[in-house]
């Protein structure tokens, strides 16, 4: 535990999402009101320390549950938001955009379609060139009047207003969720989720990507399945998994890592055990890839919700067994 970083008691509610800054400041979204004694709206700026930052107030612009930050390199912060749309609930955009300062960007202007009621945004992030990848799921009718979740990716551009020229604008991807959105280097897009894909006549699940115009990647060789929580990508273009059940037929973990054609790396091997569940994780810059989730097993030893697994590229020559192998990070115990 870094005793060093002190957020106290102050946060009343829940945190979702984090964002770093370069200066080391965090931005902080989810439900919560009340911040180290500042009035807070479901987003906050904290110091490295962990103290609140007075300077960033984002007031009422931020009033419902924050489920994903995005930072962009002017400083500017990007977030999708819940909100109800019931008759007399509280109401307002989808998508913000806050200035440095926390307050309103009053010229982004969110699309219509990203705001409309039956969207929900579960990931966020920024192009190069500004425009902005939102991804979540549309409430959709069958047909018949009932309603199911499907998953949905959208590009807008810098100003707010719909991409026209991103085919998947719309929602094309059957499956229900999309979780997780990554940039590759090239421009090519990594989305994971509850999702489907269908290529020459075959059902992938749980990852795809997408060419710079949002078509599909056909080339990308799927080498894994499930149901991806989180996309990553080393600095070698490889490609790192967080979920449920993401492997092949003979092998079933909570991550996995895929080549950068897509094909499964059968160099990293985090163990056998299935019933790990992850919900995020982060690669650091030495290749280690700490892992979040409710439960985490690796090779029938419980870690307690968060583990470290180190690099097999770091390990190559050693040919050890233990590549990918989890290391424990307990909580109160120093490393």
């Amino acid at each position: 535990m870094d005793l060093s970083f002190d957020p106290g008691s102050g946060i009343d509610g829940e945190v979702k999402a984090v964002a770093r800054q370069p200066d080391g400041k965090l931005i902080i979204g989810g439900k919560f009101t009340t911040v180290r004694g500042l009035a807070r709206q479901g987003v906050a700026r904290l110091h490295p320390d962990g103290s609140g930052d007075p300077s960033f107030d984002a007031g009422t612009n931020a009033d419902q549950y924050i489920s994903a930050i995005a930072l962009q390199p002017d400083g500017k912060v990007i977030f999708t938001r819940e909100y109800s749309t019931e008759v007399g609930g509280p109401a307002g955009d989808k998508v913000v955009r806050l200035n440095a300062d926390g307050t309103a960007d009053v010229s982004f202007v969110p699309a219509a379609f990203a705001n409309a009621g039956s969207n929900a945004f579960n990931c966020v992030t920024v192009q190069s060139d500004g425009r902005i990848l939102i991804g979540g799921y549309s409430s959709q009718d069958d047909g018949f009047g009932n309603f199911y979740p499907r998953a949905i990716l959208m590009r807008l551009n810098a100003n707010g207003s719909l991409d026209n020229t991103f085919t998947n604008g719309n929602g094309a991807f059957n499956g229900a969720f999309i979780f997780s959105v990554a940039l590759q280097v090239d421009g090519k897009i990594l989305i994971g989720g509850n999702l489907v894909v269908s290529v020459n006549g075959t059902n992938y699940y749980g990852v795809a990507r997408l060419n710079t115009n949002g078509s599909l990647d056909t080339n990308f060789q799927f080498g894994a399945d499930g149901i991806v929580h989180c996309v990553a990508l080393q600095s070698d273009d490889k490609i790192v998994l967080a979920g449920y059940g993401i492997g092949n037929s003979t092998n079933w973990n909570g991550v996995g890592r895929l080549n950068a054609d897509g094909s499964l790396d059968g160099t990293f091997q985090p163990g056998t055990d299935s019933n790990s569940s992850l919900a995020s994780m982060a690669i650091q810059p030495d290749g280690k890839v700490i892992c979040l989730g409710g439960y985490i097993y690796v090779n029938g030893t419980n870690r307690n919700a968060i583990v470290r697994l180190n690099s097999a590229s770091t390990r190559a020559s050693t040919a050890s067994p233990s590549r990918g192998m989890a290391e424990s990070l307990s909580a109160g115990t120093s490393r």
